[in-house]
């Protein structure tokens, strides 16, 4: 089984990397970051922040990712119970310990906090039929993952994070679909000049699970890079947040994918600035209600920076302004994740799975 997997890295979530190729960016420029997160101060070591988002299917909330009606040909599918949560608080010094890197002795970064961010994502995929037959296979789907980054003067550099993964792919291949169970860990340990990724993959069809389908197991690489040009996508929903964009303005922002050897660059775009009604429990130490609030957000559509790249670009609602009772903690609102089948080396559109921002939780 020799493809070329494009894989869900949340945090997501979200997959920062996952529809674009291109070329290297080594030699980048170093990275910037306000923090309209946290009204541009660093959080205290107390400080914590839980974020709960529901998850829902549509065919067409990104146009670019509309279901294309040719997948009905071969497979009818919907996706049920679906969240996402993530946690930011900071690492421990315990935590710290464990984690041989020598990002965390640099001056830059040793005398600024060093936080963790962890995320949750699950979905249950049900595929009803399969190349006309009648299947009703249900599949829970699920990415976890954990970050340790610097703070925003520090460019948010990335220490160590981890992933683990568990998803269906659907593959169609001379008129009939195939569907493949993916289970894949990945860890990236970054020192100051080089990155190593070690990334344990494991697919098999839905109906061989006993069968080994290992493609590679352990596979690591280490990748020279330039220090504080470069970001996670296990934190790359959390950096958006540290951008401070005029509207039509642009940035690029590398980011390392295990997908890839090498980092990616990304062009950054706030589209437009708009807003939108929306109702979210806010608790603050312990106390709170929900909110009904029109909320302003900068849209961030983001793609990869290179001209002869495929892909297309996706986008993100990051909270602009204050909104009643709910600071201005520059939330992310709503985003979407793209799904792809595969058909005979192209790509077919499967729709999104659209994540809107139910519940915050901080407590100082």
């Amino acid at each position: 089984m020799k493809r070329k997997f494009i894989t869900f890295t949340a945090a997501l979530v979200v997959a920062a990397c996952a529809v674009f190729s291109g070329c290297s960016c080594t030699g980048q420029q170093t990275l910037s970051f306000n923090s309209a997160f946290h009204g541009g101060t660093a959080p205290t070591n107390t400080y914590t922040e839980t974020l709960n988002y529901k998850v829902e299917y549509s065919e067409d909330y990104l146009a670019n990712f509309k279901k294309a009606a040719a997948l009905d040909e071969y497979c009818t599918f919907e996706y049920a119970d679906g969240s996402y949560r993530s946690e930011f608080r900071a690492a421990t010094n315990d935590e710290l310990s464990e984690i041989d890197s020598d990002v965390k002795n640099d001056e830059r970064v040793n005398t600024q906090p060093i936080y963790k961010i962890t995320t949750n994502f699950s979905v249950n995929l049900t595929l009803s039929t399969l190349n006309g037959e009648t299947l009703d296979y249900t599949h829970p789907e699920s990415i976890k993952t954990t970050a340790y980054i610097a703070w925003a003067g520090a460019a948010f550099a990335p220490i160590y994070t981890e992933e683990k993964s568990e998803y269906c792919m659907i593959s169609v291949k001379d008129g009939k679909a195939e569907v493949y169970v993916v289970e894949s860990t990945n860890q990236t340990l970054y020192n100051k000049d080089e990155y190593t990724k070690t990334l344990t993959y494991r697919e098999y069809k839905i109906d061989e699970p006993n069968i080994d389908g290992v493609e590679f197991a352990n596979k690591t690489d280490t990748v020279k890079y330039d220090f504080l040009t470069a970001i996670d996508n296990a934190e790359f929903i959390f950096a958006l947040r540290g951008l401070s964009l005029e509207e039509k303005a642009e940035t690029t922002v590398s980011v390392v994918s295990a997908a890839y050897t090498d980092p990616k660059s990304l062009k950054i775009t706030n589209t437009q600035i708009a807003s939108e009604n929306m109702t979210i429990n806010y608790v603050k130490d312990g106390d709170g209600a929900a909110i009904t609030e029109t909320i302003k957000y900068n849209t961030l559509e983001y793609r990869i920076n290179s001209t002869n790249a495929a892909g297309w670009a996706q986008s993100i609602n990051i909270q602009a302004e204050k909104a009643g009772e709910l600071p201005n903690y520059a939330l992310p609102l709503k985003f979407a994740k793209p799904l792809f089948a595969y058909n005979s080396g192209s790509i077919l559109n499967m729709g999104s799975l659209v994540f809107t921002l139910t519940s915050v939780e901080i407590n100082n």
